[in-house]
């Protein structure tokens, strides 16, 4: 036993574990080359095929301001849209990779107090009735396709969208007023569950139906809107409470 201690307490031990411990990193690097390597040869014997899609998405959601010190939380209703290009790459056996980029002008209905500014410089007190962001949307997706038969198949993926906004309108309650910014910041971002069906048409061509629940959405803040020392939130664009929505898309097959 002394001697079994003595060896394992000994620098050759040690080297010894180092060899092995580096030997079965090698391994697990090469292990994962090889699997990246068959995903990568499978994925290059299917076809890939290249989308326009129209999404439109209905989303409830509540703002946050404050009135003489008492928090007020404003909802409403609203109907965002948009159009992208995409390209769909399939790998494994069902499982595709789907990148797209594209417009996509995100609408809130919520009446709050925000910083008009008039011709003549003065700041009065004006309230929005409705605003809107026109974006850049960029999305990346992970999904499962299931073939049906010949012309039918139903898909489902995870995707996740940034919005980058380029152009900004805010339409007021009072005096019909409104302002538009061309400011470069990022509204926000979310996930999407897409659950839908794809129909052969010949092949090259392809049309597909999908509904799109948004299922974590983060807006960031706007400094259109008044900041209160009551709350960090009073200038967070909204708080989505509940979205929903759906897509048309027509591919071509490469």
């Amino acid at each position: 036993m002394k001697e079994l201690y003595a060896f394992a307490s000994s620098p050759k031990c040690c080297q010894l574990k180092t060899i092995i411990i580096k030997k079965k990193g090698v391994v697990l690097l090469f292990f994962f080359v090889l699997v990246g390597a068959s995903v990568f040869a499978q994925s290059a014997s299917k076809r890939g095929y290249v989308g326009v899609s129209v999404p439109v998405i209905v989303n409830n959601s509540e703002a946050l301001y404050y009135q003489l010190g008492s928090p007020k939380h404003p909802t409403g209703t609203a109907v965002s849209y948009g159009v992208n290009i995409n390209y769909t790459q399939p790998f494994l056996k069902n499982f595709y990779a789907r990148a797209s980029i594209g417009y996509f002008r995100q609408a809130f209905n919520l009446l709050r107090p925000f910083q008009y500014h008039t011709p003549d410089g003065t700041k009065p007190l004006y309230h929005t009735k409705k605003y809107f962001y026109d974006n850049l949307i960029s999305g990346i997706a992970i999904g499962y396709k299931r073939t049906l038969d010949k012309q039918y198949s139903i898909n489902a993926d995870v995707c996740y969208n940034h919005l980058s906004s380029f152009r900004q309108k805010y339409i007021a309650t009072e005096n019909q007023a409104y302002q538009v910014n061309k400011e470069s910041f990022s509204p926000g971002h979310f996930i999407s569950l897409n659950i839908g069906s794809e129909r052969v048409l010949n092949e090259k061509f392809s049309i597909g139906f999908n509904v799109c629940v948004p299922v974590y959405t983060k807006w960031n803040n706007d400094e259109m809107f008044y900041k209160f020392e009551y709350s960090d939130k009073s200038q967070q664009i909204a708080k989505t409470k509940f979205s929903l929505g759906m897509g048309l898309s027509c591919f071509f097959h490469l």
